[in-house]
């Protein structure tokens, strides 16, 4: 089976680059337009399966390339962002943002979700989605840091590996589930 994790388009947060995490933040037109990008580089492939995460970034882009597959799409709440907390808005400069990504460090932000937390949230996902083996090729949308756990759980990284994962908007990897 295999998974292609896509980071939603463009926002105008990521433009400014403030904390976005729960908070539901529109595609802005560049964002628009790298869903259609993207859309357009992956039209070929056999896709089984939209999942998204419920968060308007994230379910905009899977509307706009689910222009080319005319399936059904799934939200799951586990695709959802983690939650910055109090930091939310805030602009990356200002914020401890590697130190919050470390699984050694153990920063806690008030009314953040802490990594385990959120990393475990998301293996359960993808843990459900290997074992249910519906479909042949998987297209989920969502944000960086679910990226960064989804990458997490098939290559085990480092501290310094998670916080590096950084998966421009509107792009694509592809996993083997």
């Amino acid at each position: 089976m295999k998974l292609y994790f896509v980071r939603h388009g463009q926002t105008e947060w990521n433009v400014e680059k403030r904390i976005q995490g729960s908070v539901d933040q529109p595609l802005n037109e560049k964002g628009e337009s790298q869903a259609r990008e993207l859309a357009e580089k992956i039209k070929d492939i056999k896709i089984d399966k939209i999942i998204s995460s419920p968060l308007k970034r994230a379910y905009r882009t899977a509307e706009i390339i689910n222009e080319k597959f005319n399936l059904d799409i799934e939200t799951d709440t586990r695709l959802a962002e983690r939650n910055y907390g109090v930091n939310e808005g805030e602009y990356t400069k200002d914020f401890a943002y590697n130190d919050f990504w470390s699984y050694t460090k153990h920063v806690s932000v008030e009314e953040a979700e802490e990594i385990e937390e959120f990393f475990q949230r998301v293996n359960e996902f993808l843990s459900e989605l290997k074992n249910k083996n519906e479909y042949e090729n998987i297209l989920l949308v969502a944000h960086n840091g679910v990226g960064r756990a989804i990458n997490y759980y098939f290559n085990d990284m480092t501290d310094e590996e998670i916080i590096k994962f950084i998966l421009p908007n509107g792009e694509a990897v592809e996993y083997e589930l």
